[in-house]
């Protein structure tokens, strides 16, 4: 299945339901190939909101769908970078510290959990989930990066997530569950457990 993927592509590997804003992202991704963008889009997952997707992505041969996979570290080596559009009750996205662990620069929205790890052109790029102009011009800006920057840039992500270790990751999904409790964000089962076990509280 690997042998049939372009050479180079953005990638994004999540369950497909609505808060991961992958309509937004499929849209982008049309505009972004209309006005002469040339990075495919590989979207690997499933979910509700798949053949919404597949319908959305009509006319665009550039957007690859492909089931979930239970090795991902193939599909990360070709990737440039990996996309996540998360809309605000994202509590962290976990595929945020599987790519960087495969070297691969992250495109995450601010609204993010995971987003508090990126720092915005050294390991990736931010944009807001609901602009997208603004990850429209990510896409345009991780397609013209000259080849020296964007190796400069992986070596970040690996930095990053190497010292990522358990306490870290904890405390950065504690301090992300915070933040969305008291901005009145709707939390996962996942985030109210570690807002009652994090060992710190």
């Amino acid at each position: 299945m690997r042998d049939k993927l372009p050479s180079i592509y953005y990638i994004n590997i999540v369950r497909q339901i609505e808060k991961k804003n992958l309509r937004r992202l499929v849209r982008v991704h049309n505009a972004y190939i209309q006005k002469g963008g040339l990075i495919p889009l590989v979207l690997i997952g499933s979910g509700p909101e798949h053949e919404v997707l597949i319908d959305l992505a009509k006319g665009n041969n550039h957007i690859i769908f492909l089931p979930e996979q239970k090795d991902l570290r193939g599909f990360y080596r070709n990737a440039k970078f990996m996309f996540l559009p998360s809309n605000k009750e994202e509590t962290w996205g976990f595929t945020t510290n599987e790519a960087m662990a495969s070297g691969v620069p992250c495109c995450v929205s601010e609204e993010c959990g995971s987003s508090s790890i990126i720092e915005d052109g050294k390991n990736g790029y931010l944009y807001h989930f609901d602009s997208e102009t603004e990850i429209e011009e990510v896409m345009f800006k991780a397609e013209k990066m000259d080849n020296v920057a964007y190796k400069h840039m992986k070596v970040n992500a690996l930095e990053t997530i190497s010292h990522w270790n358990l306490d870290k990751f904890a405390k950065g999904a504690y301090d992300a569950c915070m933040y969305a409790n008291s901005h009145k964000r709707k939390l996962s089962l996942f985030a109210k457990l570690i807002l009652l076990y994090w060992k710190g509280h």
